[in-house]
């Protein structure tokens, strides 16, 4: 079996869904003599931030002279972006022999149960610190199945409210499931009702809570990334790490696809709910130049809501992702918006590459080209580029 062959056998595990409850994963770590105790883990859950939050994580731990694995979620274009240590990521071999290995154990896992798991066989010997970024929720998260030093709760808004709940308190009660006994947790600005929760729960487990309020400096765009940096030197300044190196960590960290320029008149966001189009917003019109915006958005997102907290713009084009072609799922939003119901200057156009050259053939004055509203979608149309 080679690497492109595991890698389809691992996609075809979405379709059965998502499957909550960590009792699973728990299973298959015992079989391997549960190799996540012998590390220590920084757990990253909350609504937006989080992937920016641990890839800063790891870049100053790295600084610092630290062996950082990290896993995340989604990948933008390798799978193998998911699990990486020191930024280098899994070899294409390492993942066949843990496919294997985990296949062998004879345990059904869920996609993201199957990938938690290799991730941790992963790290197990190769790092000083491992940080995991949850993938939905927290409670019943695989990723929770792991006890953590440091629990990070980034800030918590609505989302993925037909699993988590439809209020912020519902939500930041799940997500606030993966706050271990006498650890630290981090988190910052939050609803007041949110907060409370946090509170509450670290004060019923023995735990130090640390709140973050100092912006720090990083090479990352937009305000919203010296929030999240704040988070991250709260980390290190509990792991002992000198000033210095948190400061030239937060200067190198790499983070692709939120706000980051692919051209010069070429700019992509991953932001795909309302509080990080809202944060995407505010960097946008700083820019004050005029807007052309490819837009699409995943799965069971409310299309019209999210468009509703765009950027004023010149032109919108609304498409799908690849990925989203492959399964359907963009097929409502694509149905659910009437271009005249949004604005006289709203195009659909399916096809992503059409969609880039009509927004190209509308570059008449400078106007900068937006993608947003999907990190699989970001994703596409970095792939498209480089390729």
């Amino acid at each position: 079996m080679n690497y492109q062959e595991v890698v389809r056998q691992l996609f075809s595990l979405k379709v059965f869904g998502m499957k909550f409850g960590i009792e699973s994963t728990k299973k298959a770590l015992e079989s391997f003599g549960n190799p996540e105790r012998d590390m220590k883990i920084i757990h990253v859950a909350g609504t937006n931030g989080k992937g920016s939050i641990a890839a800063m994580i790891s870049a100053v731990l790295q600084e610092a002279g630290f062996k950082v694995g990290l896993f995340t979620s989604p990948h933008l274009i390798d799978f193998r972006e998911r699990i990486r240590v020191n930024d280098e990521l899994i070899k294409e071999s390492g993942v066949v022999d843990l496919f294997k290995k985990i296949k062998d154990k004879n345990v059904k896992l869920t996609y993201f149960e199957f990938l938690t798991i290799m991730a941790l066989l992963y790290f197990k010997g190769r790092t000083d610190y491992v940080v995991l970024e949850a993938g939905l929720g927290g409670k019943l998260d695989a990723t929770n199945a792991a006890d953590s030093m440091i629990s990070v709760l980034t800030p918590i808004s609505l989302d993925h409210t037909h699993i988590l709940g439809n209020t912020v308190e519902k939500i930041a009660e799940d997500k606030s499931e993966i706050i271990k006994p006498k650890t630290i947790v981090v988190t910052g600005h939050q609803e007041l009702g949110v907060l409370n929760i946090i509170k509450k729960k670290s004060e019923e487990r023995n735990c130090k809570l640390i709140q973050v309020e100092k912006k720090y400096e990083t090479n990352l765009l937009g305000d919203f990334q010296r929030v999240n940096a704040g988070f991250a030197a709260a980390v290190a300044t509990e792991l002992k790490i000198p000033d210095e190196k948190i400061k030239n960590g937060l200067q190198k960290v790499e983070w692709s696809g939120r706000l980051q320029y692919l051209e010069e008149d070429l700019l992509v966001d991953g932001a795909h709910n309302l509080k990080g189009l809202d944060e995407m917003k505010k960097y946008v019109e700083s820019l004050n130049r005029e807007l052309i915006i490819i837009f699409g958005a995943s799965g069971k997102r409310n299309a019209k809501e999210m468009i509703e907290h765009l950027p004023k713009y010149k032109h919108l084009i609304i498409t799908m992702s690849d990925s989203s072609k492959k399964s359907n799922v963009d097929t409502i939003h694509m149905k659910a918006v009437d271009p005249e119901t949004v604005d006289i200057d709203c195009i659909k156009i399916k096809d992503l590459e059409k969609a880039l050259e009509h927004a190209r053939s509308l570059q008449k004055n400078g106007e900068l080209i937006l993608v947003t509203g999907s990190l699989y979608l970001v994703g596409d149309v970095i792939k498209y580029l480089n390729s």
